[in-house]
């Protein structure tokens, strides 16, 4: 029997399955750019607040200015999920999937683990889009994850 298993040690998995997914680096650059051009057409970053561009993204996104993606916005799924479906490798692919379906399953008990959308995607955005900002990172993986079965059930 494993240590981990014998401690019951989430916090020991939860770093060690993050660690794996930013050495492993699936979605390389150019696929994080298209998710985020994908999701945030036409913004740079001075004009998310209509500031300055020397106004961090993370800034934005602890000050809840980043803007709002709606869940079940059909250009943005489309695009997204043309994206995961057609661009990204096989394996990236899956990996993504289940990231996202473990992720949904955690955030629907939110109210229990106190992992809500947003906390995994402060959490784990930048481990699964390393090449992204924290903030992009952590806004895409809740966009993600709250669209899970439309961008990831094959049988749409």
């Amino acid at each position: 029997e494993s240590e981990i298993h014998r401690e019951r040690d989430p916090n020991t998995v939860a770093g060690l399955l993050k660690m794996f997914l930013r050495e492993q680096n699936y979605i390389d650059a150019k696929h994080c750019r298209s998710l985020v051009d994908a999701l945030y057409p036409n913004r740079t970053l001075g004009t998310l607040q209509g500031s300055s561009a020397d106004v961090s993204v993370m800034e934005l996104v602890m000050r809840e200015q980043l803007p709002k993606l709606e869940s079940g916005d059909p250009v943005k799924l489309a695009s997204v999920r043309n994206i995961v479906r057609e661009e990204l490798a096989p394996v990236a692919q899956s990996v993504l999937a289940a990231m996202c379906s473990l992720l949904n399953k955690v955030a629907a008990e939110g109210q229990v683990n106190r992992m809500t959308s947003h906390s995994l995607g402060m959490c784990c955005g930048i481990s699964i889009f390393p090449a992204m900002s924290t903030g992009h990172a952590s806004s895409v993986l809740r966009f993600m994850v709250a669209n899970y079965r439309d961008l990831f059930d094959t049988t749409t």
